[in-house]
């Protein structure tokens, strides 16, 4: 199951995580703190796996690097202990428009 960011919270993850469910979502500023952290995280943590991906279409090459950390070593706050977090994402994306030569930078945490 994917969530909306305004989803991302210690009540349905809790919910998801106990039926058993997975769950993939985007950090954002409506978790400013896990947010924070979630920053700092690939700078203090091992990585656990990394993928590249390259994809032409639409007059666009987009290349896509996922890097995976694990989150056990976070230290977050007790209204997540239920929530069956464990693993985080760093997704960044390079987006380059050939007709225009535009090259955009995207990073997103999950």
């Amino acid at each position: 199951m994917s969530l909306d960011a305004h989803h991302f919270n210690p009540k349905t993850t809790t919910q998801i995580h106990q039926a058993n469910g997975i769950y993939v979502t985007q950090v954002k500023n409506n978790q400013a703190i896990f947010l924070k952290q979630c920053k700092l995280l690939p700078t203090q943590s091992a990585l656990l796996a990394e993928t590249i991906r390259h994809e032409k279409l639409h007059g666009r090459v987009i290349t896509r690097k996922a890097q995976l950390f694990p989150l056990d070593s976070l230290s977050v706050d007790s209204r997540w202990q239920s929530s069956g977090l464990s693993v985080l994402i760093v997704m960044e994306r390079e987006t380059v428009e050939i007709a225009k030569q535009k090259t955009t930078f995207d990073t997103s945490i999950m």
